[in-house]
């Protein structure tokens, strides 16, 4: 069977140590705070009907919106076109196919025709045109397949009843708590696109939280919801199965303990695949291990699909002809097998991916011969391909989209799994991420890093964050450690379980004990630890600063518990959480609930603290940052800071919120376990004039010039930029002159930028400071000076161009016109000026890069280029770049580290 296959791929690989690194490795840069918070991401792909595109979700930063949002996006499957369809700065997600293959339906939540309090359908021409609106119901539209090219099928909710209708002429927004006699359900209904008429397909009572169509389009199998209370433990959800065609419905899988969810349809609709947790409480909905079942049209009976695999479904799964491919549970990672029908029976074959040692997911398409799959790398992290599943081989694989280029400039750690004995004498698994700068035989300094959950799971998979941020803190000379703690995830039933009623009891010491296994082996400082988590994380931050006192130099919780007996009714989950946890109510055993409550030994915290929150949390309500911070505030035996995020969930999700979140954290590291902050003066600018003055009191100046003296030659000062050596200045006419005798230029211009020599000759000036001084000089290649005008560009608008003489913007008519007047001036450059007059950018000052002269470089090819705005061409993005003329060209030299 063959099967096309799109691959996003993240995979985890130990880079060399320093000692083997290559040059390039060594000219990657490191990371910042807006290289984790403005990562792409790729989502929701679907193979159009002929097999030739694919159409997918791009999520991007957008500063404008202060956050993430997402496009619909168009890419060839052979790799060699991608088009952006939508561009509205809004949501725009869930893209499908028509069964024509001619147009595209999306949802979006961007401004159309009438009132609505979600998203609707939008249509597209995917080969051109801008998305028209195509409904505008007045609940939004929640998901949506097509039926055919003329019917959609859509969930939707009632329109608005008399009741909400009198309320809000009253102007009354009083909220009813889980109001159980407004829980207005949501249904499905047929759309017509050529009249824009709804048709309600189901008549259900409570609310359809989701579903999934049939191949066919005439059953629906569907997920109820039947009480607005989350926190009720005995509220299940029901689940059905609708004839689209009859209008009815059937109740099925009634047992409470068949508390399932991802539902998938055989390719021919003889029946459909399902999700169960095997827990061992299924009364409060308790952790454990996901396992898959099959339920059989014909018969209305189901089966367990005997997986030959003891710690369950990974992520990624999948129906093929035959059976299905799915991923299964490996601990740090995930491994796929495929499964083929077999009597009453599967068998399986594990899938053979060749050099990909981890896939992420694999999801194949409707028609059972197209699909997805992820892969991933550690110094690449977002790329996406395409191939076939050949059997049970991945072949042809071929790349069609690629993001976060700019992170593949940056330094990766090498990464590591190890293990050591945790609480219970089993083996502890953890991922290490080595410092940058990882030297053998030195100790460093550790940051824990621990996951959510409990039952989430920290893997060899590229994961960069503003909760959690290796790499980052890597860079900063650390060694990264995330714990897979007994409750974690993707390691069967029984470690999921493992902490019911021993919360606390095994986690931390499973931690402590990965701690001291680095010490051991001489890798980690043991007086220089640190630890951060959010959500869980952050609850078994404070298990370990209160049982481990005098051990953490600094901790940085985000949205976590210390008070579990308030957490009971804050939480909207609380009472299934604790109950399963904890063993029962706070009224039934409240000594275990002081117990188990950090709050209660916030007095033994010495450990700095830095506290994050959503304002608006309702998983871990906000009112527990308070009580953290009230008793450290009180008590006052370790500093803390509490920061509040208004209108954040338990997530955050501004882009502002999170620079916030994560520059105050990385300062409070550094306060307290680098020992490399300094106090921020909050009366000084950065970008002012005295910024700029500050930055610019080391400019070197002899002979009453700029430039350093060597051997009595005035030459170029050089400064670091990324991995670059790089002058400061274009060169000068005076450091020029001294290697042309016969070089003339007007009297008091000597620091003037040289401009008008050839490209022979500015190589043959490197090579003459090369012979002076000893050392390498050269002129910068276009990559280089590609990379030091990315850097330049924020400050184009303070650069020496023509928009600068001019006093405005210019556009190109008055751009031309405005030459003319120039020309009045007489001839030469007369438009340069002294080389540190405009505004430089970096925090070692460089000066010129967009504007004064042109300057060159050298291509691949060994040949000229002349790159950077001059002083006589206007700044103009829309346009393609001029050439600049041969008057206005300089160059500025290049200082090897080590001969080339």
């Amino acid at each position: 069977m063959s099967i096309l296959i799109i691959i996003a791929a993240v995979l985890l690989v130990p880079l060399p140590l320093a000692s083997d690194e290559t040059k390039a490795e060594k000219e990657k840069t490191e990371w910042t705070v807006d290289d984790v918070i403005k990562q792409e991401s790729a989502f929701g792909f679907q193979i159009s009907p002929d097999r030739k595109w694919v159409v997918w979700s791009k999520r991007r930063p957008c500063e404008d919106k202060d956050s993430h949002v997402s496009d619909i996006m168009l890419t060839s499957i052979a790799g060699d076109k991608e088009i952006r369809l939508t561009r509205s700065d809004d949501n725009d997600t869930s893209a499908r196919w028509r069964p024509d293959g001619e147009v595209v339906a999306f949802l979006s939540n961007r401004k159309g025709k009438g009132e609505s309090k979600g998203a609707q359908i939008w249509l597209i021409n995917p080969f051109g045109g801008e998305p028209w609106q195509l409904t505008s119901v007045e609940h939004g539209v929640r998901a949506f397949r097509w039926l055919d090219k003329d019917r959609l099928l859509i969930l939707t909710r009632e329109v608005g009843h008399l009741h909400e209708q009198e309320l809000k002429k009253k102007k009354d927004n009083t909220i009813v708590v889980e109001d159980e006699e407004h829980f207005y359900p949501y249904r499905l209904f047929e759309f017509k696109v050529e009249s824009k008429k709804l048709r309600r397909l189901t008549d259900n009572e409570l609310p359809i939280g989701s579903f999934a169509l049939s191949h066919g389009g005439r059953y629906a199998v569907a997920t109820l919801s039947t009480s607005p209370h989350r926190a009720d433990p005995k509220t299940k959800p029901d689940f059905y199965i609708f004839d689209l065609e009859e209008g009815s419905g059937e109740e099925i899988l009634p047992d409470p303990n068949f508390y399932v969810s991802g539902f998938t349809w055989a390719l021919d609709d003889s029946g459909f695949y399902f999700q169960r947790t095997h827990t061992s409480d299924y009364e409060n909905n308790g952790p454990g291990a996901r396992f898959l079942y099959w339920f059989d049209m014909a018969t209305k009976e189901f089966q367990q699909a005997e997986l030959d695999h003891e710690w369950g479904l990974g992520t990624g799964f999948s129906a093929t002809k035959d059976g299905f491919v799915t991923g299964l549970a490996a601990g740090t990672r995930t491994t796929f097998a495929r499964y083929t029908r077999n009597g009453d029976g599967w068998m399986k074959q594990m899938l053979d991916v060749g050099d990909q040692k981890y896939i992420g997911s694999i999801t194949l398409a409707d028609d059972g011969e197209t699909g997805l799959a992820s892969f991933a790398a550690n110094d690449d992290p977002t790329r996406v391909f395409s191939g076939r599943l050949v059997g049970n081989k991945l072949e042809d694989m071929h790349e069609i989209v690629s993001l976060n280029k700019n992170l593949r400039n940056k330094k990766m750690s090498r990464v590591e799994v190890i293990n050591w004995t945790g609480a219970l004498g089993d083996k502890v698994d953890g991922v290490l991420y080595y410092p940058h700068d990882y030297k053998e035989g030195k100790k460093y300094p550790i940051v824990l890093m621990i996951h959510g959950g409990p039952t989430g799971v920290d893997t060899v998979y590229f994961r960069e964050s503003w909760a959690t941020y290796p790499n980052l803190m890597a860079g900063k000379g650390a060694f990264v450690l995330k714990v897979n703690y007994h409750g974690s995830g993707n390691y069967g039933q029984a470690w999921a379980e493992s902490i019911r009623e021993k919360y606390y009891d095994l986690e931390v010491p499973d931690i402590i004990s990965g701690v001291d296994y680095l010490i051991e082996k001489g890798l980690v400082d043991p007086e220089k630890q640190g630890v951060m988590g959010w959500s869980n994380g952050a609850i078994l931050t404070y298990g370990l600063i209160t049982e481990h006192p005098d051990r953490f130099k600094v901790a940085a919780p985000g949205a976590g518990d210390v008070n579990w007996a308030s957490d009971y009714g804050n939480c909207a989950f609380g009472p299934t959480f604790d109950n399963y946890y904890f063993g029962g109510a706070p009224w039934e055993i409240p000594d275990v609930y002081i117990k188990k409550s950090p709050f209660y030994k916030i007095p033994e915290i010495t450990t700095p603290v830095i506290i994050f929150f959503g304002a608006e949390d309702t998983n871990v309500p906000t009112e527990q940052g308070w009580e953290q911070f009230r008793a450290l505030q009180l008590i006052g035996k370790a500093p803390v800071k509490f920061f509040l995020f208004p209108g954040e969930p338990h997530g955050l999700r501004k882009l502002t919120h999170q620079r916030r979140k994560m520059e105050e954290e990385l300062a409070w590291f550094d306060k307290y376990l680098f020992g490399t902050y300094e106090e921020p003066n909050e009366a000084f600018k950065k970008g002012s004039p005295l910024d700029i003055k500050l930055k610019c009191k080391n400019i070197k100046v002899n002979w009453g010039h700029f430039g350093v003296l060597a051997d009595e030659i005035l030459i170029p000062e050089v400064i670091k930029s990324g991995e670059l050596l790089a002058g400061r200045f274009e060169v000068t006419r005076i450091q020029y002159a001294q290697f042309e005798k016969d070089f003339k230029y007007t009297e008091g211009t000597d620091d003037w930028p040289v401009a008008g020599v050839g490209f022979e000759k500015a190589r043959a000036y490197c090579e003459w400071l090369s012979s002076k001084t000893g050392d390498k000089y050269r002129l910068p290649t276009e990559k280089e000076m590609d990379k030091l005008l990315a850097g330049a560009k924020a400050n184009a608008a303070n650069e020496n161009t023509l928009d600068y003489w001019a006093g405005y913007a210019l556009n190109p008519e008055d751009a031309e016109k405005l030459l003319a007047k120039v020309k009045e001036l007489g001839d030469g450059p007369r438009l340069l000026t002294r080389v540190a007059r405009m505004k430089p950018v970096g925090d070692e000052p460089m000066f010129d890069l967009g504007g004064n002269a042109a300057e060159w470089c050298v291509d691949e090819n060994g040949k000229p280029v002349a790159k950077g705005g001059c002083a006589i061409m206007p700044r103009d993005d829309r346009s393609k770049p001029m050439k600049p003329p041969a008057e206005y060209i300089g160059f500025r030299v290049v200082k090897l580290k080590t001969p080339e």
